[in-house]
């Protein structure tokens, strides 16, 4: 029984890393691929990885003030959001 609860707090660890490294990629992305601003839809669909984990990692990054959520009124009168990068943030990924 033991050693299920240690395998357990191993996993978990582990699954921290991967939503580091995943949050990571997303700014990557948005830096480097979509040159800084990038509708959701298409970074889900660049991504690869199930929508429910990519609005984990999305609130993550708007909780730390990594990216921030930029909507706009297109023609037909709906709103259009989008994820940018903080300046201080695409200052340092930029290559």
């Amino acid at each position: 029984m033991q050693l299920a609860s240690n395998h357990d707090s191993i996993e978990r660890r582990g699954s921290k890393d991967d939503s580091q490294a995943g949050e990571n990629k997303l700014v990557e992305l948005l830096a480097n691929k979509y040159n800084v601003k990038g509708l959701p839809t298409t970074l889900l669909i660049t991504y690869h990885i199930k929508k429910r984990e990519f609005n984990k990692r999305i609130a993550s990054l708007i909780d730390r003030e990594a990216i921030r959520v930029e909507t706009s009124t297109v023609a037909n009168g709906n709103v259009r959001k989008a994820y940018a990068l903080s300046p201080l943030i695409m200052d340092s990924w930029k290559k």
